[in-house]
């Protein structure tokens, strides 16, 4: 991971990690997606590679994916922690989950739009607010707006629901296998 690079090219909007041996990995987000001030190259840090380390830990144990899958996981993860645009919450797309405070160590989650209900990994948080990565192919937010892969979304923390990858024990949760 020393010698990592970050690089953004302008032109095409395109986010890449190259990694030891000049392997370049292409990422999903695009100039929408990301901060206004994008570096053009930028070294993958220390903390880069402290988060990328814990989220692939945390898929080893947690993750129905493949190796290959939760590498991309984990690089669009530390890419968007470090170059995501801010966003404001937008939790009244979700239904209310009983689940406070979210336990730390749980950072696979559920969101249940009305429309579907998806699998999403916590990539940041802070006191009120969580981001969300969507890990499903697709998520019907609303009649209007579906997002991808990888896409991102913040919402309150009473949003979060338990995900049956990494399910959270509580009697009060029984209620969401009906809703």
């Amino acid at each position: 991971m020393q010698s990592w690079q970050w690089h953004y090219n302008q032109t095409e909007e395109l986010l890449q990690i190259a990694v030891d041996g000049g392997l370049l990995h292409s990422l999903e987000y695009r100039k929408k997606h990301l901060r206004p001030d994008m570096p053009e190259e930028a070294s993958f840090t220390m903390e880069d590679a402290e988060f990328f380390s814990s989220l692939l830990d945390y898929q080893e144990n947690h993750s129905p994916y493949s190796t290959t899958e939760q590498l991309q996981v984990g690089f669009h993860g530390v890419a968007m922690r470090r170059f995501g645009k801010a966003l404001m919450p937008q939790s009244w797309h979700f239904q209310t989950g009983v689940i406070e405070p979210w336990p730390q160590e749980h950072l696979f989650c559920t969101l249940n739009s009305g429309f579907a209900k998806g699998n999403f990994l916590i990539i940041d948080r802070d006191e009120r607010t969580v981001l969300c990565m969507l890990i499903d192919a697709s998520f019907e937010v609303a009649t209007t707006k579906i997002m991808k892969r990888y896409e991102v979304i913040r919402v309150l923390q009473d949003r979060l629901l338990s995900s049956d990858l990494h399910p959270i024990s509580q009697n009060s949760d029984n209620w969401q296998k009906f809703a």
